[in-house]
């Protein structure tokens, strides 16, 4: 996975297989008050109250970047009382204009947004799938593309060796999965399980660098 590769992906078009895959997994799995591990406090029902809600707050023009906290409560609360097929078909209805747009502005954190829910739901479902997905791989390179570490680090994942941090420093290296990249870095992993992953020495000294949120305070185990 190279920069141009990255650079040519079709992130809108990214975006909608996804919303459509996750959308089919929500209105197959009828539970929507399940609990999903990966976002604490939410249930199935919340994570796709906050997805439909980002689409219409972006397009009204009240979001132009990740929503905080606060925003992202308010978003659960705002749906509180719709259905899950209600907001899965207003979410079909809204997404086209926003998915030109992630690909014209070329927006990866919505794409990321919603294929680790997607993964947050799979697993809280109990239905694992599409974890060596082209969307996965391009999602954990565009991830590991902004990683900064306080150490030299080699990450070595799909054969590829990224390397980040400074270069007049002894180097650590871990082996990983994209899959498992794409986890760690949105905080799906905790530290002990990111200190239980396959480093060549001590991670200690980089394991803050590795997640952009996070890391969960509880394992997922997925």
């Amino acid at each position: 996975m190279t920069a141009a590769e990255l650079d040519r992906a079709d992130i809108g078009l990214l975006y909608r297989a996804t919303r459509k895959r996750l959308s089919a997994l929500v209105l197959d799995a009828g539970q929507a008050h399940v609990a999903v591990s990966a976002c604490p406090g939410w249930s199935v029902h919340d994570v796709v109250a906050h997805l439909v809600a980002v689409v219409e707050d972006a397009m009204a023009g009240r979001l132009n970047g990740p929503p905080s906290d606060d925003f992202t409560a308010e978003q659960v609360a705002r749906n509180r009382d719709h259905d899950v097929p209600d907001m899965v078909a207003r979410w079909a209805a809204i997404a086209e204009p926003f998915e030109a747009a992630l690909t014209s502005m070329r927006i990866w954190p919505a794409f990321i947004d919603v294929l680790a829910h997607e993964h947050d739901l799979r697993g809280a479902l109990n239905r694992p799938a599409g974890r060596q997905s082209e969307e996965v791989l391009l999602a954990s390179f565009q991830l590991l593309s902004t990683l900064n570490s306080s150490r030299r680090l080699a990450i070595l994942v799909a054969d590829r060796k990224i390397l980040v941090g400074p270069d007049n420093e002894a180097e650590l290296s871990l082996s990983t999965t994209p899959f498992e990249a794409f986890r760690f870095r949105l905080g799906r992993r905790s530290k002990a399980q990111m200190q239980r992953m396959a480093w060549s020495g001590d991670p200690e000294p980089v394991l803050g660098d590795l997640t952009i949120v996070g890391p969960s305070p509880l394992d997922i185990v997925e």
